[in-house]
């Protein structure tokens, strides 16, 4: 740990500390020892014997330099940060605390592998509070290719930056600020940012305007049909209920839409697979006659109905707003732009059948 009690009971952070002092935990107040050489980052340990279950001992190099770069940052900006508070009401310890615009903050600096109903409690229990979980990746837990559990459940939203995945290089002082507005194949192509622990400007971030939709290319179908006889062949559990709507409808791979490959910004919050959540809706547009009149408040009947059915399902996101209807908004969008509806009035569309002879 990095803070510990003074005689006294004032807080001391162990670069601070001195060497002849002694020193207490805040909690179990046992005397604890200071650790500070030329390599290990200054910290506070207990003694082999210590029954203290609320300070862990196998911080990592990481974790610690890491969390003492984030509060000097904080500090550095001109907000009063506080590491390692121990919330009695909750029984969770923040590895920073910070108050910005009127709102209390918690960040939780995550470098090691967590269970996912560890995220989601830590989370629920600081919003029982009304404090808002700030979750941080280390390097082991930063943004991949492909999103995993964790990367879902780290990512945060604010008004000015929209929603956003951070993660921390303790080793090169950088923060990586994600983009997840933006529909990309990979986090390689993801909007990101790189700030050092001395940035003190994010305007180019709160600039940033996120596209609707990505709409599929003959290059992306190809890939994805590719990949789709793969996992048939393979017979994978992630694609079974997409092959069996497949199969209840009498459609071949081959001759799928290109629409459905395409990508809506922020579908990585539906769990049901891109390709099938997309096509439940174009089977059931298939079905309207030739120049039937739809409007939005019917579509999202059929939306809500489907993910209230669970045929269309969301990943358990505590963190962030429900954003269907945004997502299906998008997805309106990107059949207006390719033809599959041509607006007739405001919220109002024209099914335009030629586009569903597949």
């Amino acid at each position: 740990m990095i803070i510990a009690e003074s005689v006294s009971g004032i807080k001391v952070n162990a670069k601070k500390a001195e060497r002849q002092g002694k020193y207490f935990c805040s909690l179990c107040k046992e005397q604890v020892i200071l650790k500070r050489g030329q390599i290990k980052v200054p910290h506070f340990s207990h003694r082999q014997d210590s029954d203290c279950s609320v300070h862990s001992e196998g911080e990592t190099w990481e974790h610690m330099k890491g969390k003492c770069d984030l509060y000097d940052w904080l500090e550095l900006i001109g907000l009063e940060p506080e590491m390692e508070v121990y919330i009695d009401s909750i029984s969770q310890r923040a590895d920073v605390l910070f108050k910005w615009m009127n709102q209390l903050y918690a960040i939780e600096y995550q470098c090691s592998p967590v269970s996912e109903n560890e995220v989601i409690t830590r989370t629920q229990g600081y919003q029982s509070v009304s404090i808002k979980p700030l979750w941080i990746a280390g390097n082991k837990l930063s943004l991949k290719d492909k999103l995993s559990v964790l990367n879902r459940l780290f990512i945060m939203e604010e008004e000015q930056f929209g929603r956003l995945h951070l993660s921390y290089n303790a080793e090169i002082e950088q923060l990586e600020v994600s983009c997840m507005g933006e529909p990309v194949l990979s986090s390689s192509k993801r909007c990101r940012y790189c700030l050092n622990k001395y940035a003190t400007s994010f305007n180019e971030i709160k600039e940033r305007k996120a596209r609707s939709f990505r709409a599929a290319g003959d290059c992306d179908k190809k890939k994805q049909i590719m990949l789709l006889h793969k996992m048939r062949h393979h017979n994978v559990r992630q694609y079974r209920s997409l092959f069996q709507l497949m199969y209840e409808h009498n459609l071949v791979i081959d001759r799928l839409p290109t629409i459905i490959f395409s990508e809506i910004s922020e579908e990585w919050a539906i769990s049901t697979h891109p390709i099938e959540w997309k096509l439940q809706l174009i089977i059931w547009l298939k079905e309207y006659s030739d120049s039937s009149v739809i409007t939005q408040d019917r579509i999202e009947k059929e939306f809500y109905y489907l993910i209230g059915k669970k045929f269309i399902n969301r990943y358990f996101l505590p963190n962030l707003k429900d954003n269907s209807h945004t997502i299906l908004l998008h997805f309106i969008a990107l059949l207006e732009n390719q033809k599959y509806l041509n607006q007739v009035e405001e919220k109002a569309w024209e099914i335009n059948k030629c586009k569903y002879n597949w």
